[in-house]
C-alpha cells in the first residue's frame, strides 16, 4: 500500500469503531491485493520451477504460460544445461490446485 493509500485508509478507519472498522479495513486491503495468477505472470517466461499440488504430485519444468485459471508447465529433464531447453511433456495445472511454486536453484 502506498503512502497516499495508507493515509486514506486511516482517514476512513478513524470514523469507524469495532466490527464495522474491521470489515471495512479487510475489504480495503483485499481490493489492493494482486491475485495468484497476477503474481505468476510477473515471473520470467521460461523460468524453471517445481510446482507442488494439493494431491501431493509435483512437476518440474519451465513456465510456458499463465492463464486465468490454468498454469502451463513444460516438464524438463534437467534444470541446467541443454537438457533444460527440451520440453518432455506439457502439463496444464489448475491454479486452485497449486500449493507451492519453488524456483529451481540450478538457475
Amino acid at each position: 500500500m502506498d503512502a497516499g493509500g495508507e493515509a486514506e485508509f486511516w482517514e476512513i478507519a478513524s470514523g469507524l469503531d469495532g466490527e464495522e472498522a474491521r470489515t471495512r479495513a479487510l475489504d480495503y486491503l483485499a481490493a489492493d491485493r494482486p491475485s495468484f495468477a497476477d503474481l505468476l505472470r510477473r515471473r520470467v517466461p521460461g523460468e524453471v520451477v517445481s510446482v507442488f499440488m494439493v494431491d501431493g504430485e509435483s512437476v518440474r519444468g519451465r513456465i510456458l504460460e499463465v492463464g486465468t485459471d490454468v498454469l502451463r508447465v513444460g516438464e524438463v529433464g534437467d534444470t541446467t544445461g541443454t537438457a533444460r531447453r527440451r520440453v518432455l511433456r506439457c502439463h496444464d495445472v489448475r491454479l486452485d490446485a497449486v500449493v507451492r511454486i519453488v524456483r529451481e536453484v540450478g538457475e
